[in-house]
């Protein structure tokens, strides 16, 4: 099992749907050997972190009733601050720890959590896709990938349309954007990234 490079980097996810307020997000991720660690400066459910990556549109969570509309606005005009959600991994033991703002730590499978650190990375991705074009962001020379994510939901076809910033393994920029709905669209950024490397209990919970 390769071990992960050894970095910390800071992320910045907004997103826009129609009939929401525009959103703004924070994440950091640590990674180093077989240990990762994530906090969600929003105190976000481990849920919503993970749903960011995984979500099959690529827009992570979609509100769904009136009451997710209501609770969306609500939290936009009123945001508090209720602590950072802390993800802690190892792939050794397969065993991850979550703590959630007000509830008391909890242990799961680690493969629950993993896509939230890994979005970092590639995973080898780019291999398979053709440069779009070269670019430079955060100092770094970097090779520009498009691709779209397809399928259907709840019985009605989707497709979205993503473009991947790449420097070495990282992906600095991830923009998801629906083929159809010009308001519709997720960017996640790295704002910082830095390998000078941290101390080995940032990575224990």
């Amino acid at each position: 099992m390769a071990g992960y490079p050894r970095v910390r980097a800071r992320l910045r996810r907004t997103r826009h749907a129609p009939g929401l307020p525009r959103t703004e997000s924070f994440t950091t991720i640590w990674l180093g050997g077989q240990r990762f660690r994530v906090s969600d400066e929003l105190g976000r459910s481990y849920v919503d972190i993970v749903s960011d990556v995984i979500a099959p549109r690529g827009f992570g969570l979609a509100a769904s009733t009136m009451e997710d509309l209501m609770d969306a606005w609500r939290a936009a005009r009123h945001p508090r601050n209720r602590g950072a959600t802390e993800l802690f991994g190892d792939r050794v033991t397969g065993q991850a720890v979550v703590h959630e703002p007000g509830r008391a730590p909890w242990t799961t499978d680690v493969a629950r959590i993993l896509p939230a650190a890994e979005q970092l990375l590639t995973g080898g991705r780019e291999t398979e896709l053709k440069p779009s074009g070269e670019r430079s962001y955060l100092d770094r020379p970097c090779q520009e990938y498009r691709f779209a994510l397809a399928g259907e939901e709840e019985g009605v076809p989707y497709r979205s349309e993503v473009t991947w910033l790449v420097a070495g393994p990282y992906v600095l920029i991830r923009d998801v954007r629906d083929a159809r709905i010009n308001e519709l669209w997720a960017r996640t950024e790295v704002v910082e990234l830095d390998e000078a490397g941290f101390a080995d209990e940032v990575l224990l919970p």
